[in-house]
């Protein structure tokens, strides 16, 4: 049988250590890259491709939007139906009212799809 020792535990905290930094530098390499590319006057929206020496690039500039809540609410009854057809509305679960419901009449159980979550592990070094 597998035991959780100090030398896997201790791999997964440098693992997350070294992936945390990974990402970190990756982020700011691709937005040193789009500046210098923007900077030469491309800046257009859209899918770019350029080649480096050896290496292809797929560069894609795009925005995002997402909806200021309370502005939406002050104006959602004057917006057109073409306007409100836009907006998605994504149902979702609150776990802590979910889970404060009584039990005797679990008619949303049968709207639920339960499923594992990825589990949250931190490993830190014990301090002496």
């Amino acid at each position: 049988m597998k035991e959780i020792t100090e030398e896997l535990l201790n791999e997964h905290r440098l693992i997350a250590i070294h992936l945390k930094e990974l990402k970190e530098r990756e982020k700011q390499l691709r937005i040193e890259i789009v500046d210098i590319y923007e900077s030469m006057g491309k800046n257009e929206l859209g899918t770019h491709y350029l080649q480096c020496n050896k290496l292809n690039v797929k560069m894609v500039l795009k925005t995002s939007m997402k909806i200021d809540e309370q502005v939406l609410n002050t104006i959602y009854d004057s917006l057109t139906t073409l306007e409100k057809d836009c907006i998605k509305t994504e149902h979702s679960i609150v776990k802590a009212e979910y889970e404060e419901l009584p039990m005797d009449n679990p008619i949303l159980d049968d709207a639920l799809i339960v499923t594992d979550a990825m589990p949250t592990l931190i490993v830190t070094l014990v301090e002496e």
